[in-house]
């Protein structure tokens, strides 16, 4: 088993705690410019090491269950293309992904949101692919996170989020055809369902970054809403 962190560049007091817990522990700090999706660095980590299942967690995220590594190995031998997810008291979405599964998509998630949306890309594109319910393994995890980095524009984002749906299930068929899937016969039933009851202005009043949009989101903001206009 294998442990990478990821280092923002001009984060140097994670470097200096990333150097400091390889010192004792098998760990391996990845030093990276910081990216304008959080997908960009997990891909980026994910081609250092050659790993039969990978797993992507922030650095606000508590695993609950000592034995998660063994659970993680019980559901990949009996499946070994799929992708699962962390059980979670607050429902949260964390994925695990498979090499067979990373390999046919070319990625882990992909390379377009600064905050949050992969894990809901992967959840609906692995309904899309696979027409089966994501599984929710036994393994537990805890988001500790009070606020979420990077979290503005929550509205636009969404917005992106629904029109790539084209596109995911173009991308669902093509990655069935090399998994050997038969794709949902129907898409739109597969499709997450917006709830009406929530106020996403509240959400990001409550948990939304403060500070100035730094460039690397100005870059992500300007790409989508470029793609959004063709």
């Amino acid at each position: 088993m294998s442990y990478l962190i990821g280092c923002d560049s001009d984060d140097p007091k994670t470097i200096e705690a990333a150097y400091a817990l390889s010192l004792r522990s098998p760990i391996a700090p990845i030093v990276i410019t910081r990216q304008p999706s959080l997908g960009g660095i997990v891909n980026h980590l994910s081609a250092q090491i050659d790993a039969d299942v990978y797993c992507s967690l922030c650095d606000d995220i508590e695993c609950l269950d000592q034995d998660w590594d063994e659970c993680i190995r019980v559901n990949w031998e009996r499946f070994p293309i799929g992708v699962w997810w962390w059980g979670c008291p607050t429902d949260t979405t964390f994925a695990i992904v498979s090499k067979a599964w990373k390999e046919a998509a070319g990625y882990i998630f992909t390379d377009f949101f600064p905050f949050w949306f992969d894990d809901m890309w992967l959840w609906e594109q692995w309904k899309l692919t696979t027409a089966r319910m994501p599984a929710v393994i036994e393994a537990k995890v805890k988001d500790c996170g009070p606020a979420t980095h990077r979290m503005r524009d929550i509205k636009l984002w969404c917005d992106f989020f629904l029109h790539m749906r084209g596109h995911r299930i173009e991308e669902a068929r093509r990655i069935a055809g090399l998994l050997g899937f038969t794709p949902a016969p129907n898409p739109e039933q597969q499709f997450l369902t917006e709830n009406e009851t929530v106020d996403v202005s509240a959400i990001e009043a409550k948990q939304g970054d403060r500070d100035p949009p730094t460039p690397e989101y100005l870059a992500a903001l300007g790409r989508v809403q470029a793609m959004m206009r063709h």
